[in-house]
């Protein structure tokens, strides 16, 4: 990253976080606990990146009753959607989390959580804070599963607001007036949303999810257990009635094993405990997660997305791609060769200069870096890119 970039980052970040600490506390304590329960919300809702128009053209009035046809081909494109922070669906992840997934069986991936949580070490009572040798007999898909269920299920949505970005006739007159382009994609945009949220204001209304819950009354001793836990594992908040069951469920199904949730998870455990064994346990397993968090922003885009040299951005991608195949994990080639080779700038190093500059640098012992080169090379010219 060149020295102007990292001040205007540096700068950048030092304005937010005066403002963020003025705004509190000007505004005080009310809005600190707001604060603290949106910043521990345990899953993001991804947006989708393709068009979709399949699914749009297939439902060509959203705001109204859909047709069968419609309902067909939310089904088949919301079961698919993938729960990931960042853009790592070119990863064939073992068992790729879903809202599918997470909506099949909420009833009896409920029993199977307290199936686990009756056994001391899925507890992990025993001090050690991973175990991805009980992935199976502690169920982690289970508590996966559940988390991810009851986080959407519970997840407020304003359907009238999401109404009305659809049928704002004033608004879509303005902004297609000055940036028809735009305004397509904002107006496909917000016919997602609005789709998914009544694909899963459906599917959740199928379920009493408050019965679902480990209510802190009605099921006490559960509650009691899924906090203890929690705590042993120094998954601890600053204010705990707030900490949603979900995000307990969700550490414990990544400690479990739990692919899915191992590749999204980041607890207070990994910022308040310098050698905490999951950070060692998961950065062992899967090299290429640490690699991939090192980059700014957690995602594959942001690897072009610095100073305009292809070589520093082909030197990411070999070590992705190496740490990739240690873990025995397929990925998506064309991608991965596509984000570092496609030059964003006239100025910018070919594929072909930067794969020689690399090749140039590297020993001649360092055989799995020189062989994901090679794949490089041959990729790039069949994708038109080495030159």
């Amino acid at each position: 990253m060149s020295n102007l970039m990292i001040r205007r980052v540096m700068v950048t970040r030092i304005v937010l976080s005066t403002a963020i600490l003025l705004f509190l506390l000007i505004c005080g304590s009310e809005v600190v606990q707001a604060w603290t329960i949106v910043r521990i919300d345990p899953w993001i809702e991804s947006d989708f990146r393709e068009q979709n128009l399949d699914l749009i053209e297939a439902c060509p009035e959203p705001h109204e009753n859909v047709s069968e046809e419609c309902l067909r081909a939310m089904d088949a494109r919301f079961s698919d959607w993938p729960l990931e922070f960042s853009d790592t669906t070119w990863i064939s992840l073992p068992n790729r989390l879903t809202l599918g997934r997470a909506l099949r069986d909420p009833i009896g991936d409920r029993a199977r959580v307290i199936e686990a949580l009756q056994q001391e070490e899925c507890r992990l009572e025993s001090g050690e804070r991973v175990r991805w040798d009980l992935k199976d007999s502690c169920h982690s898909d289970a508590f996966a599963n559940l988390s991810v269920f009851l986080w959407a299920c519970n997840k407020p949505r304003d359907l009238q607001e999401l109404y009305e970005d659809v049928v704002d006739d004033s608004e879509k007159a303005r902004q297609e007036s000055t940036n028809s382009q735009r305004w397509k994609r904002n107006m496909q945009s917000s016919v997602i949303r609005l789709l998914r949220a009544r694909w899963l204001n459906d599917k959740c209304g199928d379920h009493q999810v408050s019965e679902l819950r480990f209510d802190e009354f009605r099921d006490k001793e559960l509650h009691e257990v899924l906090i203890a836990t929690a705590n042993r594992l120094g998954e601890i908040w600053d204010r705990p009635p707030h900490v949603p069951e979900t995000f307990i469920l969700k550490a414990l199904a990544a400690r479990l094993g739990d692919e899915a949730a191992a590749m999204q998870y980041h607890g207070p455990s990994i910022n308040r405990v310098k050698e905490d064994s999951w950070e060692k346990h998961i950065n062992k397993v899967w090299p290429w997660r640490k690699t991939l968090q090192e980059i700014e922003g957690e995602g594959i885009y942001f690897i072009v997305d610095g100073p305009p040299k292809t070589a520093r951005s082909l030197k990411l991608g070999v070590t992705i791609a190496v740490s990739l195949q240690s873990s025995k994990l397929d990925f998506d080639w064309n991608f991965l060769v596509g984000e570092v080779c496609k030059r964003k700038k006239s100025e910018d190093s070919t594929c072909q200069q930067a794969i020689a500059e690399l090749k140039g640098s590297l020993d001649w012992d360092r055989k799995d870096e020189l062989q994901a080169l090679d794949k490089f090379e041959t990729v790039s010219m069949e994708l038109g890119l080495f030159d």
